[in-house]
Formats: structure tokens, sequence, C-alpha cells
């Protein structure tokens, strides 16, 4: 089964550190391993391999015996701000969001 969650507000590149540690994981040793990594996206991950394990327990009641098969995450939307900077110029910041997509087999 599949779930996805859509315009985390975390750059993709510091959920894709969550992610490697994970792929490929049955789904219960990833969220026996997710709560003792130490970044804040862990949380939110775990919550997302949960629902993709419920959807999947709907057609198959074994879901313990489900691995990881494809996760990975995407750029999602940006937001771009303008801070003022010396000499009247700005600098601009970008506010990256992610994509997380999960499914298992």
């Amino acid at each position: 089964m599949k779930a996805t969650l859509t315009n985390y507000a975390q750059s993709p590149k510091k959920v894709q550190l969550v992610i490697n540690a994970i792929r490929g994981k049955k789904v219960s040793h990833a969220l026996k391993v997710l709560p003792f990594i130490d970044k804040k996206s862990s949380a939110q991950i775990a919550k997302l391999i949960a629902s993709a394990a419920s959807n999947a327990g709907e057609k198959d009641p074994k879901t313990s015996n489900k691995i990881i098969s494809h996760i990975s995450v995407g750029s999602g939307r940006v937001i771009k701000k303008f801070m003022p900077r010396a000499r009247g110029s700005a600098g601009r910041i970008l506010r990256r969001s992610s994509n997380i997509t999960v499914k298992l087999t």
C-alpha cells in the first residue's frame, strides 16, 4: 500500500537523512528505530509509515511482515521571502518543503 505526506515544512535534504536510515527495513523494525533518531522529521515519518501499514492492513491482515519497498522525498512548494541587506539591497530566503511517499510490499 501507499501513503503520502505533502508540503511537509522541512527541506528535502534534512528529510533524506532519516529516510536513508529506514529504507528497505520491515515496518515493525522501522517504527522501533525512528523514535531514537534525533531529527525533527523522524516523528512525521513514523506517522506516515504507520498510516501506510494501516492502509495495507485493510486489504491484508499480516502487516507485521510488510517491508518498506519504496520511500522517497521530493521538493514541495517553495515560499520566497526577502530580507533587507546592506546598501538598499535585498537577500532572498527560500522556505523549502517536502513531499514524502511510502510504498509497502
